[in-house]
């Protein structure tokens, strides 16, 4: 892929979703999870959405899972992902059980299929990307 014109759109940094951008600074993955019923968090929230505990932690991730669902997506709103489309957004299974949603580097991006494993980008690429972005296993 090419050097963009455009520069990505960034997250909004708050208090609660920091330390998942810190760990994506870093090319790594950590996400929430509930100290009180376990249920496992995606995307960095206050409280958990099934108890409504505020006892979350931040898990590291392996960043390996698989594709579930996907979309190859040749129309966006923002003028960086126009520059770099088509693209694939896909629903991942991480292999500890975390449900997330995140872009998939894929050329061609026809070649996805459903149950394809993916790991993070390496961490050379990660800032690069403003949220954790996947590629296909070799």
């Amino acid at each position: 892929m090419s050097h963009l014109a455009t520069p990505y759109p960034q997250p909004e940094r708050n208090d609660f979703n920091a330390p998942m951008l810190d760990a994506w600074t870093r090319g790594e993955l950590c996400l929430q999870q509930c100290k009180a019923c376990h249920h496992k968090v995606y995307f960095p929230r206050l409280q958990c959405p099934e108890c409504w505990s505020t006892e979350l932690e931040w898990k590291t991730l392996s960043g390996r899972g698989r594709i579930v669902s996907f979309a190859i997506v040749h129309k966006h709103v923002h003028a960086s992902f126009e520059e770099e489309a088509p693209s694939v957004f896909a629903e991942i299974l991480l292999e500890e059980g975390w449900p997330m949603l995140a872009r998939v580097i894929a050329d061609p991006p026809g070649k996805v299929k459903t149950g394809m494993q993916v790991e993070l980008v390496p961490a050379a690429q990660a800032g690069r990307f403003p949220l954790p972005t996947f590629q296909l296993c070799a």
